[in-house]
């Protein structure tokens, strides 16, 4: 059975604590420790993923190219092109 998950229990785990995967408790400095590392993997990885983001744009247009939605494919991707640029040169 699933259990529950409230919102202390996420901001637990949001926390670093791993109790919610069978793991063990986890003190104030480590959990502050775990916090740290993830935010430096997420920014670490953030322009990769912008780039990825930016191909998928560009996949859709050439998945559409030629049929009666081209336009707002174009517009759409544009969009999503420019905004990932702006935070892949940000997070570089």
């Amino acid at each position: 059975m699933m259990q529950r998950l409230d919102a202390a229990r996420l901001g637990d785990l949001l926390a670093g604590d791993l109790r919610a995967f069978g793991g063990p408790s986890t003190v104030e400095p480590l959990a502050g420790r775990i916090r740290a590392e993830q935010v430096s993997i997420v920014l670490r990885n953030t322009p990769l993923v912008m780039v990825a983001n930016i191909l998928n744009a560009a996949v859709f247009v050439m998945a559409l190219w030629g049929s009666p939605e081209q336009t707002e494919a174009i517009l759409w991707a544009s969009g999503i092109i420019v905004a990932a640029a702006v935070v892949g040169l940000k997070a570089r």
